[in-house]
């Protein structure tokens, strides 16, 4: 089922590719965001049906998209170079490796 995902990620280039991968898997983007703040604006500009989500936004944790997700029962996996035990606010969300298993990635989605 198709899904309208936000990418949240410091890296443009990143980001871009998870824009392009997620249109060829037949999802639509419901934006794109970098930091804190664009990534709350996106979300309320909505409707958002699950999130890709950078553990660490250019030296910012990003613990607080986490719990503002989580309050608005939009679900998210976390993308990041980081493991598990490095981020000390993620829950049972999935967590997916960077460098990015495309294949791994598209259950994630789809579990979403």
């Amino acid at each position: 089922m198709a899904k309208r995902v936000m990418i949240v990620d410091d890296e443009a280039l990143i980001a871009i590719e998870f824009e392009f991968w997620l249109q060829d898997e037949g999802h639509e983007v419901a934006g794109i965001a970098g930091d804190l703040d664009t990534a709350i604006s996106v979300l309320d500009r909505g409707p958002v049906d699950a999130v890709l989500l950078d553990a660490n936004l250019d030296g910012v944790s990003s613990a607080p998209l986490a719990e503002a997700f989580r309050d608005r029962g939009v679900p998210f996996a976390v993308v990041s170079g980081y493991s598990r035990d490095q981020i000390d606010w993620l829950r049972d969300e999935p967590l997916v490796s960077k460098p990015v298993d495309y294949g791994m990635l598209s259950e994630v989605v789809r579990d979403l």
